[in-house]
């Protein structure tokens, strides 16, 4: 068990390329992007599960081409798919569409649809970003109902063709006490449908390019590492509280809430009561880049300038804490180095895809 206390190098990201505009050329309009990666060239590629296609650009921003688009068949994708994008070490790129990943040759400014691998089970957690493919295969988190109120949590070690490897349990028992998520009451006995509470808690299970696994519930700064054959390597535990939630977040959450209070009302079922939080959960994602660094982001507070993570190696030894503008999304993929691919909004909520440099922070001056 390791606890973390040390002042750790600070490294702060700045905007050094923006892909994304409020109106313009199409292949610059993004609708909803959910997935990013690098190639090895450096060039971008961009989900957009919105407008159901995959966006290749240069490491200078110009498009380039696209990779699949809207539709039924074979390298298509429909409406609000694309959750994933990642390299093998083939250089294909695979594409996560939920219930299928789809395969692509990249030769040029061409992509060429080559396969679909289906996915064992469809109630595997089929999203989660950033995906990787190794050598052999993937590893996704799987949760199988067997009743219910009953489920078992694994790893699946998937191969390029779609063959289970290896399942591998995980004790993924979770008090959730307070922080437990309610559900409207619907009558003739169907199943209750849960809603999110305000400032929910979560289970986050992530995994690196090797296989590793960091799993953590976000009330708690203690984050459980396992190894690929899923074996508890050690806990990183810090005392930290979440930020505290202020009367514009509540208002907020209490303005979100009564969209769920009028679908309740809409089938005549019994809106739940819920509670609204004096804090935030401590964690807010949780995620490894291409390098395989575990990266942890804290809840950040109202009005902050700038967003943190704590970036630990594969041991759970903290590296640094990283730093970049507030807004961005560094979540979705692409980190290698010291160049992080992140989305932010912009006006009327359109979305960009910004490009970060990570330089240590001069702790004289505060300046990167």
């Amino acid at each position: 068990m390791r606890f973390e206390s040390r002042q750790a190098l600070r490294l702060r990201g700045e905007v050094e390329l923006s892909i994304g505009v409020t109106e313009g050329e199409e292949p610059y309009l993004f609708a909803k992007v959910e997935a990013l990666t690098r190639g090895f060239d450096e060039r971008i590629y961009v989900g957009d599960t919105g407008a159901q296609e995959v966006r290749a650009f240069d490491s200078t921003g110009a498009y380039l081409f696209q990779v699949g688009r809207p539709g039924e068949g074979p390298g298509e994708f429909r409406g609000f798919q694309i959750c994933g994008l990642a390299f093998d070490p083939e250089g294909r790129l695979w594409v996560n569409s939920r219930d299928a990943y789809k395969v692509f040759s990249i030769v040029g400014n061409t992509a060429s649809y080559e396969k679909g691998v289906r996915i064992p089970e469809r109630n595997s957690t089929l999203c989660g970003n950033p995906m990787f493919v190794g050598s052999t295969g993937l590893t996704l988190a799987s949760t199988r109902m067997i009743s219910v109120d009953e489920a078992i949590h694994e790893h699946l070690q998937i191969t390029a063709d779609g063959d289970v490897l290896r399942r591998i349990p995980i004790d993924l028992e979770t008090n959730w006490g307070e922080w437990e998520w309610p559900s409207i009451s619907r009558p003739g006995g169907r199943r209750d449908l849960r809603i999110e509470p305000p400032f929910a808690a979560r289970r986050i299970v992530a995994h690196s390019p090797g296989g590793d696994a960091a799993y953590v519930f976000t009330p708690e700064y203690d984050i459980h590492l396992f190894s690929p054959n899923g074996e508890l390597k050690t806990r990183i535990q810090r005392v930290l509280a979440g930020p505290r939630v202020t009367e514009t977040e509540a208002r907020a959450e209490h303005e979100r809430l009564n969209e769920y209070r009028e679908l309740a009302d809409s089938i005549g079922g019994k809106f739940p009561e819920y509670r609204m939080p004096d804090r935030k959960p401590v964690i807010v994602r949780m995620w490894y880049d291409d390098d395989g660094r575990l990266w942890v982001m804290p809840w950040p507070a109202e009005g902050d300038a700038l967003w943190q993570a704590h970036v630990y190696d594969s041991d759970g030894v903290q590296l640094h804490t990283a730093e970049w503008p507030a807004g961005i999304a560094l979540s979705l993929g692409g980190t290698r180095g010291n160049v992080a691919l992140g989305v932010e909004r912009m006006a009327f909520d359109v979305e960009r895809v910004v490009r970060l440099r990570f330089a240590p922070v001069d702790e004289g001056n505060g300046e990167a």
